[in-house]
């Protein structure tokens, strides 16, 4: 709180924060683009809507839909002492329908999409319990809840589909902040004019 503070009341001490980093990384003319970032701030990025974090942690910011049917096999999975209730064929129907919907959620689930669609034969043959496990990471990670999501059970990584913030500092121009409200009803949009 008090570095906040003494930031908030002082804008030149953020100045000298940025120009003292840049010097020890040998840059020059350092700027500060935007005083202020929220905990998590809402950016878009072409297509794209994110929430950067303080973790180097690009989120994607677009709500997962799932349909009535899905809802309900994704609930029981969800509660441990039911997710033997799900049938083998909901569990497959539930894959397939993530898979579908990882690049609308965002461009840069691509290579997540390549990986589980080449996993679609190991994720029908793996024992029920890894189905399972695939099935609660993949929802957990495409409703932002995880950076990542643990594919080693169809033949990936189990520190899949991290987004880091490198693709947004290489094209500044095309990223918008957008500050919204607490209702979601409102949104200024911003560029850093660059």
């Amino acid at each position: 709180m008090f570095v906040a503070f003494r930031v908030e009341s002082d804008k030149s001490i953020l100045l000298e924060y940025a120009n003292k980093v840049a010097g020890e990384n040998k840059h020059t003319n350092a700027k500060v683009l935007k005083e202020k970032v929220f905990k998590y701030q809402k950016i878009y990025h072409l297509n794209d809507e994110y929430y950067i974090n303080a973790l180097d942690t690009v989120l994607n910011a677009r709500q997962l839909c799932l349909s009535p049917d899905m809802i309900v096999v994704a609930e029981t999975i969800s509660n441990v002492s039911r997710a033997p209730l799900a049938s083998d064929q909901e569990l497959e129907k539930l894959f397939m329908f993530l898979a579908s919907k990882l690049t609308t959620l965002c461009s840069r689930y691509s290579l997540v999409e390549q990986i589980i669609d080449q996993g679609k034969e190991k994720f029908s043959s793996a024992e029920r319990q890894a189905r399972i496990r695939t099935l609660r990471n993949t929802l957990s990670f495409m409703k932002a809840s995880s950076a990542r999501v643990d594919l080693s059970e169809v033949g990936g990584s189990p520190n899949a589909g991290k987004i880091t913030n490198g693709f947004l500092t290489n094209d500044l121009s095309n990223v918008e902040f957008a500050d919204v409200s607490v209702t979601g009803l409102f949104e200024r949009r911003y560029t850093l004019g660059l």
